[in-house]
């Protein structure tokens, strides 16, 4: 297999399979296909920093959230709420209040 062939077939793996631990997975192929070693390392450390990137979002998200709670408690208007956290209209009216 090609380098890009192993990189589709891994990403198909990811997104497609059950694996709850994809880096697992891929440690665990490096091991039994040395041929692309490298190349399954070097996708666990994308999928690593993917998914800090994506939970640093999560949070932030969360935190914005929480503000805008405690801003519409305190009687700020919505459309001052959606400015100042960037939150849609739609996510503000499914806080509980």
């Amino acid at each position: 297999m090609s380098r890009q062939q192993v990189i589709t077939l891994i990403n198909y793996i990811a997104q497609a399979g059950e694996a709850q631990d994809v880096q697992t997975l891929l440690f665990g192929l490096a091991q039994r296909v040395p041929q692309h070693g490298e190349t399954l390392m070097t996708f666990a450390e994308h999928m690593k920093q993917i998914g800090l990137a994506e939970g640093i979002q999560e949070g932030k998200r969360a935190a914005m959230l929480e503000i805008a709670r405690a801003m519409l408690q305190r009687g700020f208007n919505s459309s001052t709420v959606t400015e100042i956290t960037g939150l849609s209209k739609d996510e503000l009216q499914q806080l509980p209040h």
